[in-house]
C-alpha cells in the first residue's frame, strides 16, 4: 500500500465511517476519470466534492488507469488492520 496516498486521504478523517465513505466517493471519481460513465458527482455533497478538490495535484498522478483498482483494493483492505481509538470521558 503507498503510506503517502493513505496518509493524504486519513489527513481530516476521524472515524472508519468517513473514512470508507471517502474511498468510496475517490474510487468513484477516478473510475469515472479513467473509464468514463456516468458522473457521480452531481450526487456529491458540497463537503465531498471539497474534499475531493482539496487534495493535493500530485496526488492523482500516483493513479493510472493500470493501477487503480490494486491500490484502492490495498486501501480497503488495510481498513480492518487500523488500530481503533477509544476515548472515555
Amino acid at each position: 500500500m503507498d503510506q503517502e496516498i493513505l496518509n493524504t486521504v486519513l489527513k481530516d478523517t476521524y472515524s472508519l465511517t468517513n473514512l470508507k465513505h471517502r474511498l468510496r466517493i475517490l474510487k468513484s471519481n477516478l473510475l469515472k476519470t479513467f473509464f468514463g460513465g456516468e458522473s457521480q458527482t452531481s450526487s456529491l455533497t458540497a463537503q465531498d466534492l471539497r474534499w475531493l478538490q482539496s487534495l493535493p495535484e500530485g496526488f492523482y498522478r500516483k493513479f493510472t488507469k493500470d493501477n487503480v483498482y490494486q491500490i484502492l483494493a490495498d486501501l480497503e483492505k488495510g481498513i480492518p488492520n487500523f488500530p481503533i481509538l477509544n476515548f472515555r470521558y
